[in-house]
């Protein structure tokens, strides 16, 4: 399985950047997710977290968010993946959610909960 790598070279973009990587059982998404097409930027990995699974049936994945800011639509995106993650681990999947923010962020604090 191949990862999925999506750089954001000069931080002047509008969507986060992406590390996926399936030898270590890792996802992360970084940055600012101010995704116009969202549907085409997210689907990409959902796509590759569902084949993640059905290749790696008894490994371990970690998610890891580290966004600064993100749109409605992004937020969108992001609850279906965690529900997503969240039925994979009711499956008997082993997985961890870390969400990093900043503690001044009250908007990303709310959704958090």
């Amino acid at each position: 399985m191949h990862d999925l790598i999506i750089e954001n070279i000069d931080n002047k973009y509008t969507f986060p950047e992406i590390r996926f990587l399936a030898n270590e059982g890792k996802c992360i998404i970084e940055g600012i997710s101010f995704v116009e097409y969202v549907f085409e930027f997210y689907e990409p990995l959902i796509e590759w977290i569902k084949n993640y699974f059905n290749e790696h049936h008894k490994k371990n994945l970690k998610f890891i968010l580290k966004l600064k800011y993100y749109n409605i639509s992004s937020l969108k995106m992001l609850v279906n993946i965690l529900n997503m993650l969240n039925d994979y681990k009711n499956n008997g999947h082993n997985i961890t959610i870390e969400w990093h923010y900043n503690s001044y962020n009250l908007d990303l604090i709310e959704d958090i909960k």
